[in-house]
C-alpha cells in the first residue's frame, strides 16, 4: 500500500519500509511509486540487510529501480547517474561499477 505523506526526512522522496508499505511525498510522481515498487518486489529481511550494508548491492538495486523510473519518464537511466552516485553512500568500488554500468 502506498501512503502519501507530507514529509520524509533527509531529502528522501520515497521509501519502501517492507512488502506492502511504501511512503512517498504527497507530490511524488507515478514514476517514483514505480521505482519504490521495484524495491518492494525484491524486499526480504535479507535484501534489507544487504541494501544497508553493501554499497555495491545498494547501487545495483537503485540502478534497477531508476531504470524503471527513467523508462516511465521517457529519459535515459544515465540521467540519474549523479543522483545514484552521490545520494546512496557508495564506496569507490561501487562508484567505479556504476560508471562502467551506466556510462560505458
Amino acid at each position: 500500500m502506498v501512503f502519501r505523506v507530507g514529509y520524509l526526512p533527509f531529502g528522501i522522496a520515497g521509501v519502501t519500509l517492507c512488502k506492502g508499505i511504501i511512503l512517498v511525498r504527497k507530490d511524488a510522481p507515478g514514476s517514483l511509486i514505480a521505482h519504490e515498487r521495484v524495491h518492494e518486489s525484491e524486499w526480504t529481511p535479507l535484501w534489507l540487510i544487504r541494501y544497508l550494508l553493501s554499497p555495491v548491492f545498494r547501487m545495483k538495486a537503485e540502478v534497477r529501480a531508476y531504470t524503471v523510473q527513467a523508462y516511465l519518464e521517457g529519459v535515459s537511466v544515465t540521467n540519474y547517474y549523479t543522483t545514484i552516485r552521490d545520494f546512496y553512500w557508495l564506496n569507490t568500488r561501487a562508484k567505479k561499477q556504476l560508471s562502467a554500468l551506466l556510462l560505458g
